[in-house]
């Protein structure tokens, strides 16, 4: 199943909102990792989270620890992240012209 293209959009800000706004509170909450919680052990998206949300922090030390994974998967968020904002401003844009409203419109008024 796809994701929206908004939802999409929103997982990079998302993050640092909630990497400055919740996280501080919950960085010693309990796992919520299905497979940690019934093995016992980490799996290996174990940490991902705390990793984002001390690199959006700037504590890159803490994020390699809490899984080196981060490497790859922030730049995947990242991207992830513009394509979709891109293929929102196109779908916009797409819309506008079908409506008959553009910016050459706008300029003549």
């Amino acid at each position: 199943m796809k994701l929206p293209s908004w939802l999409d959009a929103a997982i990079l800000p998302g993050m640092a909102v909630y990497a400055y706004a919740v996280f501080p509170f919950t960085a010693d909450g309990p796992s919520l990792c299905i497979w940690r919680n019934l093995t016992g052990h980490r799996c290996p998206g174990c940490g991902l989270t705390h990793a984002v949300c001390h690199v959006f922090r700037g504590d890159f030390p803490a994020a390699w620890e809490a899984n080196p994974l981060v490497v790859f998967a922030l730049p995947v968020l990242g991207w992830m992240s513009i394509r979709a904002w891109a293929d929102l401003w196109k779908a916009h844009r797409r819309r506008r012209a079908r409506m008959g409203g553009g910016i050459a419109d706008e300029a003549e008024e």
